[in-house]
């Protein structure tokens, strides 16, 4: 079942860049298993910027997602360059 779960988070975050790429933004897919986002996606001049974290279910899934309350608040991430 591990699998299916993975397969389906990948098949979202590439959805996303996807349909971010037809509106001409740049998205770039993180490495696996970073806690604060999946993707970082720019505009064609590099000026603007945004972290995604994308959520994804499956079809037989019937909770719904949990999500913390949390999960809107802005969060502040360290930059290292």
């Amino acid at each position: 079942m591990k699998n299916t779960y993975n397969l389906t988070g990948n098949a979202g975050e590439y959805f996303v860049c996807s349909e971010l790429s037809k509106q001409n933004i740049l998205p770039l897919l993180t490495p696996k298993n970073n806690p604060l986002f999946d993707i970082i996606a720019t505009n064609d001049d590099g000026s603007k910027h945004v972290a995604i974290q994308v959520k994804t279910m499956g079809f037989n899934n019937e909770q719904g997602w949990k999500l913390s309350t949390g999960i809107t608040t802005k969060k502040k991430i360290p930059i290292y360059f």
